[in-house]
């Protein structure tokens, strides 16, 4: 009879070692909460917004540069006024927008990543309180981990966006040139009298 008995106080007892352990684990919960509250939509939106002031004034340098050339290149050969000019121009503009467009493309995917390893690391960080029951543990990690996430990211320059702006300019001006060179060569040995 004692036996039984004790079974009762040991199904007791561990039943208040759960619910002790699960009272922890709920404190460590709030505390993982509260160390990766700042992981909010404000911080992805401030994460896509840092990429864009990165790569906006590269765009801009990059591109008032092929305006440059493009200038120069399309004056030394004498078509700056001319329908080449316009379609470059105008190609310049569609390469500006296009380049816009994958900033802000890349700027998203950069927060959405952001957001995905926030998510991935409060479910390991879940996980681990959940094996451990140790708040105090869970909490810490939580605290260094939220400083790792926090910290700015290092981005890559941008690449030569518009570096085939003048392509085929120079060669056909050469090409141009050459017609022109023949001509003055056909020209004085052309016999007129034949």
């Amino acid at each position: 009879m004692c036996f039984f008995k004790g079974t009762g106080d040991l199904g007791a007892q561990a039943r208040a070692e759960e619910d002790a352990r699960q009272e922890r684990i709920k404190k460590g919960k709030k505390l993982i909460m509260g160390a990766l509250s700042g992981f909010d939509d404000k911080f992805y939106a401030d994460r896509e917004a840092s990429y864009v002031d990165y790569a906006t004034p590269q765009l801009d340098d990059q591109l008032d540069d092929a305006r440059k050339n493009l200038t120069f290149t399309l004056a030394r050969n004498g078509n700056l006024n001319s329908s080449t000019a316009a379609q470059r121009f105008s190609g310049l503009e569609k390469q500006r927008n296009a380049a816009k467009i994958g900033i802000a493309d890349r700027a998203k995917a950069i927060a959405n990543q952001a957001r995905e390893n926030v998510e991935r690391t409060r479910g390991e960080l879940y996980s681990q309180l959940t094996a451990s029951a140790n708040p105090a543990a869970a909490s810490n990690l939580a605290l260094s981990r939220a400083g790792v996430l926090g910290s700015d990211p290092s981005y890559s320059p941008l690449g030569n966006i518009f570096q085939n702006v003048t392509a085929g300019l120079a060669s056909a001006n050469q090409g141009l040139q050459d017609r022109n060179t023949q001509r003055t060569i056909d020209g004085l040995f052309i016999n007129p009298t034949a």
